[in-house]
């Protein structure tokens, strides 16, 4: 009954827990040298690119996690447990957002109306013109919730000037949301002389969008697939430049002077114009704390326009002057292209960048210590860059991936003390998910060992629930299960794993007289459900399922 026991990777080879409409199996495993769907709390090259982005911006600055709780999980990542995590999984448990239940207006709004945001803000500007008449105001308000609709007719008749520069506007937006991009363009410049100052900046501030969305517009499907920055209208591109700089320069203030600026950005990636682009990046994962969910906006905007592709990792290697971004990419580029062959990122392309490097000593150290540890060099050469700092108070994303890569380095040199190393590193580890790393770390060593009782012991260091429901439904003996059983002391969620395992794999392996023995260890209860499904990464159903019914 007991799982036969592999070697330091990974825990249980048969575990890949998956659900039928999901595509993550995670492995139980420490190392990841290939993109794996689990994220672990350490920089790995296995991890979602953007996984790794936010833990280093998290390690530039100290960040705290006191009172956050692990967001709940979708039901299709719910086997993730706390060891490891889906990026949306980070994103909801750093910032969670509630559920905002939809207002009337909301449900009554077509599916072609503005975003509330646009539409608000051009009602805020019409009230605030007093040059507006009332009859005219709530025909335009009229006009605006139709504008982009397909059949949306927007002709207007109006008793103002004012209210003629609100319906032009208006027209430009419909075309806009239509992709009627001449029309657009030419509505929103005949309101550049308009009496409202919102017209003249709003409109201004269009024709970036404008020249965008028309950069883009035969390059996407209508799936919204995107062909690749070759297929982009580069002329169209370059005008929307020439708009965020227009813009900048009359309204250096202005509404929407932070988003023109972010917009630079769009614009140098459609243009191609990729080491422009590196360094804004570089610039921007000093400066946005990794405490703010921006963070997180930043990540996804990186991996999308730059990491994503292996050209933009490449592109970023080569460039040689973003250190931050560089220790992304080259994480990207030790994944395995063929397991077979060499590990892609050559020494020597790693050893030229230490200048790059020259401040970030930890950073490069733990690059170093990645490639050399998935390449198979000797584990002492990977123990001299990772000093042992096994009892320090805290860690940071970084210094913690330090502390982890160095266990696996212990686990892979057979030393003696790498229990003694795991169970020190979770004294620090009080990050989110740390903790039940190292716990992984020491079931793995413990699992060699053939140590399984003491694993799953009362007192065991290893208190996740999830490793422990693996450990019990994987590798314990039949003494254990029935230990664990019956043991008072036990949460009954284990206690139930204990048992229907023991049951389970009684009458699979035809061991018939132990299952009518063990059938007393399961506590009468009527109102147990009995109709919950159960397969790989659901719960464990309830043992009472083996003593309800017929048989």
């Amino acid at each position: 009954m007991a799982a036969a026991l592999i070697g330091a990777s990974g825990l249980a080879a048969t575990v890949a827990w998956s659900c039928a409409d999901s595509s993550c199996s995670p492995v139980w495993r420490l190392d990841a040298p290939d993109y794996a769907c689990e994220g672990r709390a350490m920089l790995s090259p296995g991890n979602d690119t953007r996984i790794n982005l936010l833990l280093l911006m998290r390690s530039l600055a100290p960040v705290s996690e006191a009172g956050l709780a692990y967001a709940k999980p979708e039901w299709d990542d719910g086997q993730l447990g706390h060891v490891f995590f889906s990026w949306h999984g980070l994103r909801d448990t750093l910032w969670p957002h509630p559920e905002e239940p939809e207002t009337p207006a909301a449900q009554d709004a077509p599916e072609c109306a503005a975003p509330k945001a646009a539409q608000d803000a051009f009602a805020a500007a019409l009230a605030a013109d007093k040059a507006v008449p009332d009859g005219d105001r709530t025909a335009l308000m009229a006009l605006r919730a139709k504008a982009g609709c397909a059949d949306a007719d927007m002709a207007i008749k109006t008793t103002s000037a004012s209210g003629r520069d609100y319906a032009a506007y208006l027209r430009g937006a419909d075309a806009f949301y239509k992709g009627q991009y001449d029309g657009a363009r030419s509505a929103f410049a005949g309101l550049s002389n308009s009496a409202s100052p919102w017209l003249r900046e709003t409109a201004a501030y269009m024709k970036i969008r404008l020249g965008l969305r028309a950069a883009v517009a035969g390059a996407v499907d209508k799936y919204g697939d995107f062909a690749g920055i070759d297929a982009v209208d580069k002329a169209a591109a370059r005008r929307a430049g020439a708009a965020i700089d227009a813009y900048l320069q009359a309204w250096p203030q202005g509404r929407y002077a932070a988003s023109a600026q972010g917009l630079r950005r769009r614009v140098l990636w459609l243009t191609g114009q990729t080491d422009a682009l590196a360094e804004r990046y570089e610039a921007l994962l000093r400066a946005t704390p990794g405490s703010q969910e921006a963070a997180a906006d930043l990540a996804e905007e990186i991996d999308n326009t730059l990491l994503q592709s292996d050209g933009g990792a490449q592109a970023i290697i080569a460039q040689g002057k973003t250190p931050l971004l560089m220790a992304i990419a080259d994480l990207k580029a030790m994944r395995p292209a063929d397991p077979a062959k060499p590990m892609p990122l050559p020494a020597a392309t790693l050893a030229a960048q230490a200048p790059v490097f020259a401040r970030q000593a930890d950073l490069y150290g733990l690059l170093e210590a990645t490639r050399a540890y998935y390449a198979g060099e000797a584990p002492r050469t990977i123990l001299a860059r990772l000093p042992d700092a096994a009892r320090e108070r805290a860690y940071t994303p970084l210094a913690f991936s330090r502390q982890a890569l160095r266990g696996m380095a212990l686990a892979k040199a057979h030393d003696a003390n790498e229990a003694g190393f795991w169970q020190e590193l979770m004294g620090g580890a009080k990050g989110l998910w740390q903790g039940q790393l190292a716990q992984l770390g020491l079931a793995l060593r413990w699992q060699r060992d053939g140590r399984i009782d003491q694993a799953l012991a009362s007192k065991s260091p290893i208190a996740d629930m999830t490793l422990r429901q693996l450990m019990l439904q994987t590798m314990a003996a039949p003494a254990t299960l029935r230990a664990n059983a019956a043991d008072p002391s036990r949460p009954d969620d284990e206690r139930n794993v204990a048992r229907f395992t023991l049951l389970y794999k009684g009458l699979t392996r035809g061991a018939y007289g132990d299952v009518v023995r063990d059938l007393a260890l399961v506590p009468p209860d009527p109102k147990v459900d009995l109709t919950a499904w159960y397969g790989n990464g659901l719960a464990t159903p309830a043992a009472q399922r083996f003593t309800r019914g017929q048989w």
